[in-house]
C-alpha cells in the first residue's frame, strides 16, 4: 500500500459518510435485512442485490437506445486465437457472416458458438472472465440488431481489454488494436445507421491478463454526475448499514474496511475465501506501511524514539479459532497503526515545512517556536493511541493534527497570508475534464452548474463571491491578466448547439465579452493566453483535423488574435493537439504538442516552447522519451528561468489528472533526466516509467498547480474516490492541506487574484508578405543523430510535409499497413555540402521533416516528427539531434558562402506520394509479367482487384520491408537502423533476380516509398473510396 500525503482519516469518513447519507428507494429497501453483525448483514445484502441485477440485465433490451432506434439483445461467441499477440487483424468467421446458428472452430481444440449475452448490460465494464471457458490471449466477438426508423447517426461509448475492432454492416468503422484495461468511453465512434436493422459487431482482443469491453450510447456520467444505478444501490445499502450499526465501533470497522477495498466485487455467492485473503492481504499491506512510515520518520528526526511504534507493529498478529475473525481483527490493528504512523508522518512533514518556513522568512513567519511545542506534543499523543483504546481515541487526535497543520502551513504560511483572494472555478455536475486525448471540443457542451468565483480571505473565514454563474455552459480554461484586473475563459454561449469561444471579464465581474468568433458552427474556440503587446494565443479547431486513430476527435491547435479577436493567424501545424499555451518569465510561450509521427503516440506528448509569433519552435521537454506519457498544465516557477511544475499523467486512463511534477531543464530534458520531484512523494526517486494509464488508480489526484515558489503550490486535488476536488496547499515536504473545499462542488483553476510582473514582449520576426522561410544546418553530423557515419556520406536532405487527416478520418491503416500514419508529400531534396552544412528555403506554415540521403539516395536517418517555419523566418539549428542549447562553430560554412538553396523538385511537381503512381509503374514494367496470380507474390496494381483496401503488390512487398512502422521504438533511433539496403525488397535485386535491371529513378522511387514508411495513399479522400474490406 502506497504512502499518501494525507488528509485526516476522520475527515475522510465524515466525507464518506456523507456521501451515502441517501434516501432509501423501495428496490434497496426491499434487498435489505438486518443479521446479527454488520459484516453479515452486507454479505446477505449485496447476494441479494446481485441476484436482483442479474434478472434486470435479462430483461433489459436497449433502453438507452435514442429516439427512433430499437437495440436488440447481446449475443457472444469466442473463444478465437490471439497467438502471439498478432491476430488483432485476423478476420475470424463472425468478420465476414453473421449466422448465429453457425459452430466454427475455436482456439486450443476447442468450438466456438453464438451464446445469449446475458449479464451482458450496457453503461457497465463487462468482464469476459465470467462469460468465456478460453481468455488468455482470445478473441471475443459481440452481436447486436440495431433497427433505425431512419438513417441516422448515433456515438459508441466504448471501452476495452485490451484491442477493439467495431464493424457495421460488414464494414470495419473503428479498430484499436491497444494493451490496456477496459473503462468507459475510452474510444469513441460515430456509427451511421441505415433505415431498418444494422449489425453491430465488437471484437475484443485479448493479450493478457483481464479481459472485457465497455458499451453505451451515451456518454459516462461518473461518480462527478448522477450515479449509475449499481453505486446509488451500494451507497444506499451502505447507509442503511450504518443507521442500524451505528456504535463508533461499527462505523470505523466499515469505513477502515470499504476504504481498503475488502468489499469491492467479490462475487455472489460471496466467497469467505476471498474475503478471508483479502483481509490478510490488506493487514500485511498496511503493516508494511507502518513500518516504512516509522523510517521515514526517524530519517526526517533521529531524536524521535519510534521503539514503541516499532514494537506494536511487529506484535504477534491476532489468534483464535475462527479464522475470519483472526483475520479481520489482524487487520483492524494493523490499520491502526497505519493510521497513526500516517498521521505521524504528516507531523513530520509539517515540522519540516515549520522549519523552512522559519528560515526563508524570518520576519513573516514569527510563531515557528510555537509550532514545534505543538509538534512535540502531538508526537507523544500519537505514540500513546498504540495501546488500548486507541482506536476509540484516534479521530479526536486526528482531528487535532489536521487543526494544528491548518494554522501552521496555511494560516501563517506567508506565501498564503499575502493571497486576499483566489479565482476558482466551482464546477456541479460532470467534472469538465477532456480525456488525453481530447480537448475541449469533445467535452458535453452543456452538463454543468459551474460558477466563475473569487474566494475572498482563503486562510480565514473565506467568503466566495461568483463573477458569472451559468447552469448549463462550460465555463474554464482561466487566464488572469498580469495587471489582474480581468481574465480569459472558455464559454459555450447557453445552447449544446454553440461552439466554445473566448470570453474576458473584469474581476468584479463586469465587462464580459466574447473575445473569438467562429467562422463556422463547428468551429470551437478554447484556452486563451495574454501576451505581454495585447494580443492574444488561443487553442482552436478550425484547421478541421481529427485525432489520427479515432478521427471523430477534433483537433485544436494554436492561434493568435488581437484584443478583439481580429487578426487571426495560425501559429502551430501540428498531426494532434497543442494545449495549454501558457508564458514563460523570459517571454516565450510553452505548451504541450502531441504527436503520433511513426512513434508511439501513448508517451508523445512533447513540451514544446516558441515566441509568441510562433518562430522557434523547439522541443522543450520529453522528445524521444517515454516518460513523462503527457504533461499539462505547465507553469513556471517564481523565480526560476529553468524550473516548471506540470501534471503527468497517462494516455488513457485518468482525464487530465496525475501527479505533480518538478521539471528543471537545466537538468536536462528527458525522461526523468529534468525531474526535481514527484510530489507528494519525496523519497520516491524519479525514473522513467513506461505505463499507459500512469497515475491512474492511486490517490490523491491533482489537477491546476499554481506555484507560490519552487517549494509550495496551490492545486486542485481529489484526495479520494468519490471526493469532490477542492483547493489544497501542497509543498515539497509531502504536506498537503486542505485551504478551501465544498461539498458535492468540484473546485479548480485556483489562481491568486493579484497583479505580477509582465513578461518581456518579444518582437515579432515574421514578415506575413512572405510565403517562404529559410533554413539553415551549420553541421549535420553533429549531435547523436548521424553519431559514426563518416563524414561526406550525407548528399542531400529530403524535404519531406506530412499530410494530416481530418475529421472523421481517423483509422490506424488509413494510409499504410503498419506504416505511416499520414499521407507523405514529397517536395524534393537540397544540397548537404561538404562540411555538412546546407542553408536552403522552405514553404512557410507548412509542417516538414527531413532525412538525410547518402550517395545512393537512402535515408541514414528518420525523423520522426517535424518543424514549422513562420513566413519570413531564418530557422537554424546545428546538426542532427544535437544536444539543447548547442551553439553553432563560429566560423562560415560551405552553405553560407554558396548561398541559399532551392528545393530541387522530385521527378515533377511537389505532390503526395502514392504507391500505385510511384512504384507500380515500376512493378509493370519488371514484374507483373511473373508476378500475375499465378505466383505466390502477385504485384499486380489496384485496378486488378479494386474492391480491396490496398492493391496485391502493396501486400505483397510491404513484408519484405524493414521499416519504423507504426509505432517504432521513441527512443532516438541508432543511425542507419532502417536504411533501405536492410530490406530484402532491396536486397533481392541487388544481387540479382531474372534480368531486372532498375534504373537509377526506379531504384530512387522505389526506395523513397520505403524511406517515407511504406505509404499506399496518397490522398485522404482516396482512402475513404474503399468499399469493402481486404
Amino acid at each position: 500500500m502506497g504512502v499518501r500525503a494525507s488528509v485526516p482519516f476522520a475527515i475522510l469518513a465524515a466525507s464518506l459518510a456523507a456521501s451515502i447519507g441517501l434516501a432509501q428507494s423501495a428496490d434497496v429497501a426491499a434487498l435489505y435485512s438486518r443479521q446479527a453483525t454488520w459484516p453479515a448483514t452486507w454479505q446477505a445484502a449485496t447476494k441479494a442485490l446481485a441476484e436482483l441485477e442479474a434478472r434486470e440485465a435479462a430483461e433489459r433490451s436497449g433502453t438507452d437506445a435514442p429516439e427512433g432506434v430499437k437495440l436488440g439483445p447481446w449475443h457472444l461467441i469466442g473463444s478465437f486465437s490471439n497467438a502471439d499477440h498478432r491476430q488483432f487483424g485476423t478476420a475470424y468467421p463472425p468478420e465476414t457472416e453473421i449466422d448465429l446458428e453457425a459452430v466454427y472452430p475455436g482456439m486450443n481444440d476447442s468450438t466456438a458458438r453464438w451464446q445469449p449475452g446475458d449479464g451482458l448490460v450496457d453503461g457497465q465494464v463487462i468482464n469476459l472472465h465470467q462469460h468465456l471457458k478460453v481468455t488468455e490471449g482470445a478473441i471475443a466477438y459481440l452481436h447486436r440488431a440495431m433497427t433505425a426508423e431512419r438513417a441516422t447517426e448515433v456515438n459508441l461509448y466504448l471501452g476495452s481489454d485490451d484491442g477493439l475492432a467495431v464493424f457495421l454492416n460488414g464494414e470495419r468503422i473503428h479498430a484499436n488494436d491497444v494493451p490496456r484495461g477496459p473503462a468507459p468511453d475510452q474510444d469513441v465512434v460515430q456509427a451511421k445507421l441505415k433505415a431498418g436493422p444494422n449489425d453491430l459487431l465488437l471484437k475484443i482482443v485479448n493479450r493478457t491478463g483481464g479481459w472485457g469491453y465497455y458499451f453505451s450510447l451515451k456518454p459516462y456520467a461518473g461518480q462527478d454526475g448522477e450515479p449509475p444505478e449499481h453505486a446509488r444501490r451500494v451507497d444506499e445499502l451502505w447507509s442503511l448499514l450504518r443507521r442500524d450499526f451505528s456504535d463508533a465501533q461499527c462505523l470505523r470497522e466499515m469505513d477502515w474496511e470499504r476504504a481498503d477495498g475488502i468489499w469491492d466485487k467479490l462475487g455472489s455467492p460471496l466467497d469467505d475465501g476471498a474475503l478471508l485473503a483479502r483481509y490478510r492481504s490488506a493487514a500485511g499491506s498496511r503493516a508494511d506501511n507502518a513500518r516504512q512510515l516509522i523510517v521515514w520518520v526517524a530519517e526526517d528526526d533521529a531524536s524521535r524514539s519510534a521503539e514503541t511504534l516499532r514494537a506494536a507493529v511487529e506484535a504477534a498478529p491476532l489468534g483464535g479459532d475462527d479464522p475470519m475473525a483472526s483475520a479481520r481483527g489482524a487487520f483492524h490493528r494493523a490499520r491502526l497503526l497505519s493510521e497513526v504512523m500516517q498521521t505521524q508522518y504528516d507531523l513530520s512533514c509539517t515540522g519540516l515545512a515549520v522549519e523552512d518556513l522559519a528560515a526563508t522568512y524570518p520576519d513573516g513567519y514569527g510563531r515557528a517556536a510555537e509550532f514545534r511545542g505543538q509538534l512535540r506534543s502531538l508526537f507523544a499523543e500519537g505514540e500513546a493511541l498504540c495501546g488500548a483504546g486507541g482506536a476509540e481515541a484516534l479521530p479526536e487526535w486526528q482531528g487535532k493534527v489536521a487543526a494544528f497543520r491548518r494554522v501552521a502551513l496555511v494560516e501563517s504560511n506567508p506565501l498564503l497570508t499575502g493571497v486576499e483572494k483566489l479565482l476558482l472555478v466551482r464546477r456541479r455536475g460532470h467534472h469538465g475534464l477532456p480525456q488525453n486525448w481530447h480537448g475541449n471540443a469533445s467535452l458535453p457542451r452543456i452538463a454543468y452548474d459551474t460558477r466563475l468565483s473569487v474566494l475572498s480571505a482563503p486562510t480565514g473565514e473565506a467568503q466566495v463571491t461568483d463573477l458569472l454563474h451559468k447552469e448549463g455552459p462550460f465555463i474554464g480554461d482561466l487566464d488572469l491578466h498580469w495587471s489582474g484586473t480581468k481574465l480569459l475563459f472558455s464559454m459555450v454561449e447557453e445552447s449544446p448547439q454553440n461552439p466554445y469561444n473566448v470570453f474576458e471579464i473584469n474581476v468584479d465581474g463586469s465587462g464580459l465579452r466574447r473575445v473569438t468568433t467562429s467562422p463556422w458552427p463547428d468551429i470551437d474556440n478554447y484556452d486563451g493566453c495574454y501576451l505581454p503587446d495585447g494580443d492574444i494565443i488561443f487553442c482552436s479547431t478550425r484547421n478541421f483535423q481529427g485525432v489520427p486513430c479515432t478521427g471523430p476527435d477534433r483537433v485544436g491547435l494554436l492561434y493568435r488574435c488581437d484584443d478583439r479577436g481580429e487578426l487571426v493567424r495560425q501559429l502551430t501545424f501540428d498531426q494532434d493537439h497543442s494545449w495549454h499555451p501558457y508564458l514563460l518569465h523570459d517571454g516565450r510561450v510553452v505548451y504541450t504538442r502531441w504527436e503520433y509521427n511513426d512513434t508511439p503516440h501513448y508517451f508523445s506528448r512533447i513540451v514544446f516552447s516558441m515566441n509568441p509569433d510562433g518562430t522557434e519552435q523547439t522541443a522543450y521537454y520529453a522528445s524521444n522519451s517515454y516518460f513523462p506519457n503527457a504533461t499539462y498544465y505547465m507553469t513556471p516557477i517564481p523565480g526560476s528561468d529553468t524550473q516548471v511544475v506540470c501534471i503527468v499523467s497517462g494516455h488513457h486512463g485518468n482525464p487530465r489528472m496525475g501527479e505533480v511534477a518538478i521539471l528543471d531543464v537545466d537538468r536536462g530534458h528527458k525522461g526523468a533526466e529534468g525531474v526535481v520531484q514527484i510530489l507528494p512523494q519525496r523519497h520516491r526517486r524519479p525514473e522513467e516509467l513506461i505505463i499507459d494509464q500512469y497515475a491512474t488508480g492511486q490517490w490523491p489526484q491533482f489537477v491546476m498547480p499554481y506555484p507560490l515558489s519552487g517549494k509550495y503550490f496551490i492545486v486542485s486535488c481529489q484526495p479520494r474516490p468519490g471526493m469532490p476536488f477542492g483547493i489544497y496547499l501542497l509543498d515539497v515536504f509531502d504536506n498537503l492541506v486542505p485551504i478551501y473545499t465544498e461539498e458535492g462542488t468540484n473546485l479548480f483553476e485556483p489562481i491568486p487574484l493579484r497583479a505580477r510582473p509582465v513578461p518581456p514582449a518579444i518582437p515579432s520576426r515574421v514578415d506575413y508578405a512572405r510565403d517562404d522561410a529559410v533554413v539553415r544546418v551549420e553541421d549535420i553530423y553533429a549531435g547523436g543523430g548521424l553519431a559514426g557515419v563518416p563524414r561526406g556520406t550525407i548528399k542531400k536532405l529530403r524535404i519531406v510535409e506530412p499530410i494530416y487527416r481530418y475529421w472523421g478520418n481517423g483509422d490506424q491503416y488509413g494510409i499504410s499497413q503498419d506504416g505511416t500514419w499520414d499521407v507523405k508529400k514529397i517536395w524534393g531534396t537540397v544540397p548537404v555540402y561538404e562540411d555538412g552544412s546546407a542553408l536552403f528555403r522552405v514553404p512557410a506554415n507548412t509542417p516538414l521533416m527531413v532525412q538525410p540521403l547518402d550517395g545512393k539516395g537512402m535515408a541514414q536517418q528518420h525523423m520522426r516528427s517535424w518543424f514549422t517555419a513562420m513566413p519570413g523566418e531564418h530557422l537554424a539549428c546545428v546538426g542532427c539531434h544535437e544536444p539543447r542549447g548547442s551553439t553553432p562553430p563560429t566560423a562560415h560554412s560551405v552553405a553560407t558562402r554558396r548561398g541559399i538553396s532551392e528545393i530541387e523538385p522530385w521527378y515533377g511537381e511537389p505532390r503526395p506520394f502514392r504507391f500505385e503512381a510511384e512504384v507500380q509503374p515500376v512493378l509493370d514494367r519488371h514484374c507483373v509479367t511473373c508476378h500475375s496470380g499465378d505466383h505466390r507474390l502477385d504485384l499486380r496494381g489496384k485496378s486488378a482487384r479494386p474492391e480491396v483496401k490496398y492493391s496485391l503488390a502493396y501486400a505483397s512487398l510491404h513484408p519484405y520491408v524493414r521499416r519504423p512502422g507504426l509505432e517504432a521504438d521513441i527512443h532516438m533511433l541508432p543511425p542507419r537502423e532502417f536504411d533501405a539496403s536492410t530490406s530484402q525488397l532491396v536486397q533481392l535485386p541487388k544481387k540479382g533476380h531474372k534480368d531486372v535491371k532498375l534504373t537509377a529513378e526506379e531504384w530512387d522511387r522505389l526506395i523513397t516509398w520505403i524511406d517515407l514508411n511504406v505509404p499506399y495513399y496518397g490522398d485522404w479522400q482516396e482512402v475513404h473510396q474503399q468499399q469493402a474490406p481486404e
